[in-house]
Order: C-alpha cells, then sequence, then structure tokens
C-alpha cells in the first residue's frame, strides 16, 4: 500500500485547474459541493490505433440532432 507523506494542500476554487503528472500521489477533501474531473491520459508509447476511443465511451454516445 503506497502512502502519501509529507504532502502539500492546494486548495482550488471554481474555475481553477491543476495538472498532476504521472505517479503524483493525490486526493479530495472538503467538497462542498461537485468536482467536475477529466483525466487525460496520454499514449506516449503510441500502442493505440489512431481514433481509438474506450469502448464505454461508445455505449453513451448522445443521440445526433435531426
Amino acid at each position: 500500500m503506497k502512502r502519501i507523506i509529507l504532502g502539500v494542500l492546494f486548495v482550488l476554487l471554481t474555475g481553477d485547474s491543476m495538472i498532476l503528472p504521472t505517479g503524483v500521489g493525490h486526493g479530495w477533501s472538503q467538497i462542498t459541493d461537485h468536482v467536475t474531473y477529466l483525466s487525460v491520459r496520454p499514449d506516449p508509447d503510441r500502442v493505440l490505433p489512431a481514433g481509438y476511443v474506450y469502448p464505454l465511451l461508445l455505449k453513451n454516445l448522445p443521440t445526433p440532432a435531426k
């Protein structure tokens, strides 16, 4: 089990963003309403084919407007 020792607390407000490099431990605390979370995981080794879409995302595509 990994632990965060002597971590640093950052207070993020509405509109703020933070980029966490690979391998950086992180967590959430004192959430009073909700968090909009965007996770981007690039493919630096180019092992995924061009245009790849995670299969679960394909199941939830919106219906095209008419």
